[in-house]
């Protein structure tokens, strides 16, 4: 599962890039899942992503702490 996530932020990274918006989904109906995508019994899905454009408007501007406040040096 660690390499399956590793994976993934990369793809969203990537996704985030090229302004789409996209985050990955681990916490859902394995079995609904599998079967909407018509999967054989063999095949096991580990985790989901929604890929699109983000609404009009809906990017969210992100404060970040100076570095002075996170950081301490010794």
């Amino acid at each position: 599962m660690c390499d399956i996530t590793i994976i993934a932020d990369y793809f969203v990274l990537a996704a985030t890039e090229q302004g789409l918006g996209t985050c990955y989904i681990a916490a859902f109906d394995e079995e609904i899942v599998h079967k909407a995508l018509g999967l054989p019994n063999n095949e096991k899905v580990m985790l989901i992503t929604p890929l699109g454009y983000p609404k009009e408007g809906a990017k969210r501007v992100r404060s970040r702490k100076d570095l002075s406040e996170v950081v301490k040096y010794i």
